[in-house]
């Protein structure tokens, strides 16, 4: 492992989460935190990724938090990301905005109003959505909602390529834990999808795809890319470990057996003890909080 911090750059809603709980029980003991967010807590963002400067032998990070800010901060660090099809991502952040009415944590400050019932052209128009989020978040903007610079896509396309060491999508996740696994020398593990939403309407309107599909044309491009990065590492090592995490995964959410040989089983096997760890953790946060 590189003496470096491996920086999650968490785009809202490409299973950011779930390689971010992946993280953290990879790197236990207090060697992960959490790096804060741009998109409703820019100054403790920017302190919190401070303090993560300030520690040596923290290992690993994750956060809603721009390129533009987390390289100026912290320039030696491993930087990896996964980007989501536009228009899917947009609807997701879209439903999840008006279901909650605030945001819940990925809107600014000064939109305190509640955005449920509101269209999803109001909800970009309102500025509780931002088009193009992904590239505004990689194309070296220290604040997403700053005004996008010409050329950003080609500035986020060679970020991509220069500075991040691992670059996944949401489509194929299990391609880019594979890949994680066998570079950073994680162990094989099953996971749990974290945050899905099983209430988002089985189907969109035509209306609000076209709109979503409209102000995100230069995340389409970049997403695209994102998915050529990836497939470059995508040998026959990676592709049988991502078919072992597809399985394991698989049967760990409910699924019939496919397969069943040795590693799948020690997949699944790490995924007990992941969520055991979570449990843990959850019973240490609810005696901390009794305690003060």
């Amino acid at each position: 492992m590189a003496a470096d911090p491996l920086l999650l750059v968490h785009l809202p809603k490409t299973a950011g989460t779930t390689l971010a709980q992946l993280m953290r029980y990879h790197y236990r003991g207090g060697a992960f935190k959490g790096a804060g967010n741009v998109l409703s807590r820019f100054d403790e963002a920017e302190s919190r990724l401070r303090a993560i400067a300030r520690k040596p032998r923290l290992r690993a990070a994750a956060g809603h938090v721009s390129f533009g800010l987390a390289e100026r901060v912290l320039p030696d660090a491993v930087f990896v990301t996964i980007l989501r099809e536009p228009v899917a991502r947009t609807l997701s952040q879209y439903h999840f905005l008006t279901r909650s009415g605030n945001g819940a944590g990925l809107v600014p400050p000064w939109l305190d109003g509640d955005a449920r019932g509101l269209s999803l052209s109001g909800a970009f128009d309102r500025g509780y959505l931002l088009h193009d989020l992904q590239t505004r978040m990689l194309c070296g903007l220290v604040s997403p909602y700053d005004e996008l610079p010409s050329g950003a896509l080609e500035r986020a396309k060679t970020n991509l390529r220069d500075r991040f060491a691992y670059v996944g999508t949401t489509e194929r996740f299990d391609e880019l834990l594979a890949v994680l696994d066998l570079s950073l020398g994680w162990p094989t593990a099953a996971y749990e999808r974290a945050r899905e939403n099983p209430r988002r309407p089985a189907r969109t309107p035509d209306e609000a795809w076209a709109v979503a599909a409209e102000r995100n044309e230069l995340d389409r491009e970049l997403h695209a890319y994102a998915g050529e990065l990836l497939a470059e590492k995508v040998d026959a090592a990676v592709a049988e470990e991502a078919d072992v995490i597809r399985e394991a995964t698989a049967r760990w959410n409910g699924a019939e057996a496919v397969r069943s040989d040795a590693r799948v089983e020690l997949a699944l096997e790490e995924a007990g003890r992941m969520r055991a760890a979570y449990e843990q953790r959850k019973q240490d946060a609810r005696v901390k909080k009794r305690q003060t």
